[in-house]
Formats: structure tokens, sequence, C-alpha cells
């Protein structure tokens, strides 16, 4: 296998359609376009499909742990699959950034992102790809705190907003896989 390409999110029902599931969101739209159907794994806490991005063999997998805990998921599935971690792909919200912008970046910190801190502590290193998502839109960042902010669900128009960008994500994957993460920011981060 190539690649590895996690979503980040929080599993069951109750956080279905929330900001902080941006990532499983982004991952669901990805399969569906490169035929990947998610199944359970025996061997790790993950929902796993395989893909083949730009002709390479690739696993995309969404935690099935709470989002704090994903780094243990995503290290275990790496292991397994002997992915380093230049060869992974994190796919996240990000509350810092407007509804709707990507960013692809690589070897950053966490940014208070607890998922992403969980793959840092994880692995032992920043040395993987982050793709986030921008969740917010509130024009009065004061009037609702982070946690229920992200933790609450899309409004319609949001909903919308984050589907218009989802065709973008999947293209911005298949570029980092086929020219990288260099290639990859030059055509996101606009």
């Amino acid at each position: 296998m190539d690649y590895l390409i996690a979503g980040l999110g929080n599993h069951g029902k109750r956080y279905q359609n929330t900001r902080h599931n941006a990532g499983f969101a982004a991952l669901d739209h990805c399969a569906n376009q490169w035929r990947g159907q998610f199944t359970a794994s025996s061997n790790a806490n993950v929902l796993v499909a395989d893909a083949m991005i730009s002709g390479r063999k690739s696993k995309l997998i969404k935690p099935q742990t709470f989002m704090n805990k994903s780094g243990l998921a995503v290290r275990k599935v790496a292991d397994y699959f002997d992915v380093p971690p230049n060869n992974i792909l994190i796919v996240h919200d990000d509350i810092a950034l407007p509804l709707g912008e990507l960013r692809i970046s690589k070897g950053s910190s966490a940014g208070g992102h607890n998922g992403v801190q969980s793959v840092i502590d994880a692995f032992g290193t920043q040395k993987f790809t982050r793709l986030r998502i921008g969740i917010d839109d509130r024009n009065d960042r004061s009037e609702v705190d982070t946690r229920s902010y992200v933790l609450g669900q899309f409004t319609t128009d949001q909903k919308t907003v984050l589907e218009n960008n989802l065709s973008a994500v999947r293209e911005g994957v298949e570029k980092w896989a086929d020219a990288g993460p260099e290639q990859a920011m030059n055509m996101l981060n606009e």
C-alpha cells in the first residue's frame, strides 16, 4: 500500500453531520468517487475503504474512536500496512478557516485541534500532511463557544457550502498522491 488517508471525526449518530465531522464527510465523498466501500476493520477500530488514487493503492480510514483518540487508530493502521508518516494525509475540520476554505500543510503543529494532536502524539512526529477544511462562518465569534460550535450541526446553507467544496478536497488528495504535498499546496492554498 502506498498511501493512508485518514478523515477525522467522532463516531456515532449523535455526531453525524456535525462540523467536527467534516473529515468524515470528505472521505465519504472521496470513497464514493473512487468506488471505495467503507467496512469495519477487524484489526483496528476504524472503517476502511480501498482506493486507487492516481494509480496508487491507498487506504481511506475513518477512526471509530472519539476525536481526541484518533491517533491511536491511525497509528495502528499505519503500522499494520507499514505506511510511514510522510505517506499519511489527515483530513479534518478547522475552525480557524472560513467555511469551505481549504488548506494543505505538512509538518505543522496541531493548531489546537485535539484529533491532530492525538495523531502527532501517536507518531511522535508532525511529518504527515494535513488537509484542513474550514468550518467557521460565525459573524460574532463571541456568540457561541468553540466546543459547542464545532459539535453543532451544519445548517442547510453551511452543508451546501461544504458539499460544494468536496470535489476540491478530492482533487487536493489526488494532487497530493500524484505530485506531493508542495504541488497540492500550490493548487489549494490560494
